[in-house]
């Protein structure tokens, strides 16, 4: 009786980009006649022949047209001289593994030492999928990516990529992976907000009380002396940070706040205190962006006083300023100047033993201009309507508390901040609610704990800022560390009171912060390095990160 011939089990399947590869046992049948390649793509489904072979040592079979996400069955028929044959064991390929994405691992701008000036960097870990075949980048304005930028990149090593952009827009970033054959899968959505941030300092420049503001279209503004109140001047940096021009306003004084506008071809306004003929002198300057005077003003010396910008408000005088200074005979004196510096009107308040605690201590909210002053030795708001003219019909307020200091601080919803200090350098905020044109207002003990005493020493007095995602920002040096090393403190709070981070910087008198929208917003603060001897200055977003 003849046998069967023998031979012919699949032993593999296996498969490359380019073509699939079966190979079986070999016959050792001494009538061998041929093999025959079946293929079907199912295990029991009909099975079309694919190659006959007459050669027995013959054991493999290649294809280049496959598809390894299905199904590839494969089997050999063996036949003998005789016209007897069989059907050895089957075998299918091995479906390739899950295409596993790769993640995004940040999205990061350039440094101060990087001119990428609105470009960011992408990076993502390396596919480690042996089909791989590119990655696909996804840039989005929407998280659902309707509409969205693509970038091909067809090597695997490749792990970075930039790629310009906006500064302050919110963009989606999606890295898809893409496999042969059609495969593919996404990484997780990526949401950025690019903002620019720094640290830099600037040598042979001292930032004791310094102030900064932000010019549109040019970038920063901070002011600065050779030495404490010698050579005070101004720099212009970009919104890297870089110096572009710096300006000695004086010989001698202090700067203590500027105040931006970009009206009538000025930028912005300087305040300070200077000498003349050993007499100190409230001057005001208008300057443009190259550090032109364009108007000046020159006012008796005061204790303290503050300007404030009221050209957004129309009340027949056009666009214009309104400063307040404290007098030598203990009252207030609000006074106006066009857009040019020349007085409009003066509108004395000769309320007894009145103290404008200082320039940091005036707002303007709507139509009225608050003022903290002293009555009494407790805590009294001034107001004064914008559109009165110069009439008096400045308004007091008791807001209560004996104080020593005070900071004042308008909100984008209208509110007032006001951090002051009270006996033992203990700091409290209060918020108070204008609640009509009458400014009936109501107060509320804004419970912020400070977990560090600040100092009030002059030049080191804290202050508090408003941010326009309602968090506020409290600014001072530790007063644990006055005649020593001084260092300095940022608390960022919640809108309702609570501490979100608290950053210190060691040997560092920060005194000056405000929000930014160049290269995205954040906040910039400005100070002096006092191991150093150099002023700087820190770009942060507005969790306070750089």
């Amino acid at each position: 009786t003849s046998s069967l011939p023998n031979g012919g089990n699949i032993t593999s399947v296996t498969y490359t980009l380019t073509e699939m590869t079966v190979e079986w046992e070999q016959s050792t049948d001494g009538d061998f006649n041929d093999y025959k390649v079946l293929y079907s793509d199912t295990e029991s489904g009909d099975r079309d022949t694919l190659e006959t072979y007459t050669d027995k040592s013959t054991t493999s079979y290649t294809i280049t047209e496959f598809d390894p996400l299905v199904e590839n069955w494969f089997w050999v028929q063996v036949t003998d001289t005789l016209g007897l044959s069989s059907i050895g064991i089957g075998m299918t390929n091995e479906l390739p593994p899950p295409l596993l994405p790769s993640q995004i691992l940040t999205i990061e701008i350039g440094k101060l030492d990087e001119p990428y000036d609105g470009f960011f960097d992408i990076k993502w870990n390396k596919n480690q999928d042996s089909f791989f075949d590119k990655y696909v980048l996804q840039i989005s304005d929407d998280s659902d990516f309707t509409i969205y930028d693509s970038t091909l990149i067809t090597n695997i090593d490749d792990t970075t990529y930039t790629s310009g952009n906006s500064f302050g827009v919110t963009k989606y970033f999606k890295l898809v992976t893409e496999g042969v054959w059609g495969r593919s899968v996404s990484s997780d959505i990526v949401q950025k907000t690019l903002l620019l941030t720094f640290e830099k300092y600037y040598d042979n420049k001292d930032g004791r009380n310094s102030s900064i503001i932000e010019i549109e279209n040019e970038g920063y503004v901070f002011s600065y002396s050779d030495g404490e109140y010698v050579n005070p001047g101004l720099a212009l940096i970009d919104k890297l940070g870089n110096i572009n021009n710096t300006q000695i306003l004086f010989s001698s004084g202090k700067i203590y706040d500027l105040n931006s506008d970009n009206s009538s071809g000025y930028k912005f306004v300087v305040s300070a205190m200077t000498e003349n003929n050993s007499s100190e002198v409230l001057t005001f300057l208008g300057m443009n962006a190259d550090f032109e005077d364009l108007w000046s003003v020159e006012d008796s010396a005061s204790s303290g006083f503050g300007i404030v910008n009221v050209s957004d408000y129309n009340d027949g005088f056009g666009a214009h300023y309104m400063y307040v200074i404290a007098d030598y005979e203990g009252g207030i004196v609000f006074k106006r100047l066009d857009e040019y510096g020349s007085l409009l009107c003066t509108d004395i308040n000769n309320f007894i033993n009145q103290t404008l605690r200082d320039g940091r201590s005036l707002a303007k909210v709507t139509d009225h201009i608050f003022t903290v002053v002293e009555y009494n030795n407790e805590m009294y708001i001034a107001v004064d309507p914008v559109d009165d003219g110069c009439e008096d019909n400045t308004a007091y307020y008791q807001v209560g508390d004996s104080f020593e200091y005070a900071s004042i601080e308008k909100t984008d919803s209208g509110e007032l901040l006001v951090l002051y200090k009270i006996n033992g350098n203990i700091f409290k905020v209060k918020k108070i609610i204008p609640n009509s044109l009458d400014w009936e207002q109501s107060t509320i003990d804004f419970s912020i704990n400070l977990p560090v005493q600040l100092a009030d020493n002059a030049g080191e007095r804290p202050l508090i800022k408003s941010l326009s995602n309602g968090n506020i920002i409290v600014l001072g040096s530790i007063l644990e560390n006055i005649g020593q090393s001084l260092n300095s403190v940022i608390l960022l709070y919640s809108a309702d009171g609570s501490l979100i981070i608290s950053k210190e910087f060691e040997n560092i008198q920060l005194t000056d912060a405000q929000e930014t929208s160049l290269t995205g917003g954040g906040i910039i603060f400005t100070g002096n390095n006092l191991l150093g001897g150099q002023s700087v200055i820190i770009k942060t977003d507005f969790n306070l990160n750089y």
